[in-house]
C-alpha cells in the first residue's frame, strides 16, 4: 500500500513539473519568432508560431492587428500583445509590439502629378533619400527608374523618370520609407491624344504666347521629324528650345515678339503627318 502512494506521489509530482514547464514564458515565448517587436504605424513585421495551429490576436486592434497568417500591422502609437493561441494545448505565446507614430513626407496623394507622357510621375519638394517607389504592388528596381529633382520657375519638385511606359489604364503608385507614413495615389492612365498635327486639349487652344514666345502643342510624332513652320504664309525658323515635354507633347516654340497684334494663321506641316493649321490671337 505505501509503495502504491509512493508510486501515486510520484507521478502527481511529474505531472506538476511537466505542466510548470509547459507555461513557462520564457519557453512560450520561444514558441515564436519574436518576443518583442517594434514598428511604425503602416509598417508590418512577420510573426512565426513554431507549432501546427494557432489563432492569432491582438490586445489592441487600435494599437496593432494581425492576420491569421501573423502578419502584424502598426496602426497608431502604442503599446500591444500579439498571441498566437496554440489551438491544441490551449497555451497562449505572446509578444509585445511596440508601435511609433510615423512622420510625414509633407504632401499628400492629391500633390502627386501624372504627366500624359506616360514616362513619369512627380512630387513636390526634393527627392527622397532612401524613399522606396512601388508600382502596381511591385518595388521598382534601380534600374527601372530614375530620380532627380527640378528646380525651374522656382518651383521645386522631384521626377521620377521610369524606363518602361505606363500603360493605359488603372495604376497605383506608392512613396515608402521607413519611419514615414506611405503615400499611395491610385489613378486612372490616359496618354496623350492628338488631332492631327496638334495635340487634343479637350477644346483649349492648342497654343499659348508667353513673354514674346509663340508654342504650338504638337504630336509626339514630329520629335526626331523634319517639319516647317509658315505664319501667313510666310516661313520662320523656330526657336532652339523645340522639344519634348514631359506630358509627351513635342513643343515648338517660335519668336512672336515681331509679330503684330491681331489673328494669324499658322501652319504646320511634316512628312507622313496630316497638316496642321490653326488661327492664333496675338494681344
Amino acid at each position: 500500500m505505501n509503495n502504491f502512494k509512493k508510486v501515486v506521489t510520484m507521478v502527481l509530482a511529474f505531472a506538476m513539473v511537466l505542466t510548470c514547464v509547459m507555461v513557462t514564458p520564457a519557453q512560450a515565448a520561444g514558441k515564436l519568432n519574436k518576443a518583442t517587436a517594434s514598428i511604425y504605424a503602416g509598417e508590418t513585421v512577420q510573426l512565426k508560431a513554431k507549432v501546427k495551429s494557432v489563432t492569432w490576436g491582438s490586445s489592441n486592434k487600435k494599437v496593432a492587428k494581425v492576420s491569421k497568417t501573423g502578419l502584424v500591422t502598426g496602426v497608431k502609437k502604442g503599446t500591444c500583445t500579439i498571441t498566437a493561441k496554440d489551438n491544441k494545448t490551449k497555451t497562449a505565446y505572446k509578444c509585445k509590439v511596440t508601435v511609433k507614430a510615423a512622420k510625414s513626407f509633407g504632401f499628400t496623394a492629391k500633390d502627386i502629378y501624372v504627366p500624359t507622357g506616360g514616362d513619369a510621375i512627380t512630387y513636390p519638394g526634393k527627392a527622397i533619400k532612401g524613399a522606396t517607389y512601388v508600382l502596381d504592388g511591385k518595388k521598382l528596381g534601380k534600374k527601372s527608374y530614375t530620380s532627380w529633382t527640378n528646380t525651374e520657375d522656382g518651383d521645386v519638385y522631384a521626377v521620377i523618370t521610369f524606363s518602361k511606359k505606363l500603360t493605359e489604364g488603372k495604376h497605383t503608385f506608392a512613396i515608402q520609407k521607413k519611419g514615414y507614413k506611405t503615400v499611395t495615389k491610385t489613378f486612372k492612365f490616359e496618354g496623350v491624344k492628338t488631332n492631327g498635327m496638334f495635340i487634343d486639349r479637350d477644346g483649349d487652344d492648342v497654343y499659348m504666347v508667353s513673354d514674346g514666345i509663340l508654342s504650338l502643342f504638337c504630336t509626339p510624332k514630329l520629335d526626331g521629324n523634319a517639319y516647317v513652320v509658315k505664319i501667313d504664309g510666310v516661313e520662320v525658323k523656330p526657336l532652339d528650345s523645340t522639344g519634348m515635354n514631359g506630358d509627351g507633347w513635342f513643343i515648338v516654340d517660335i519668336d512672336a515678339k515681331n509679330l503684330t497684334p491681331g489673328q494669324h494663321t499658322v501652319l504646320v506641316t511634316s512628312e507622313g503627318i496630316p497638316d496642321g493649321e490653326t488661327t492664333i490671337t496675338i494681344e
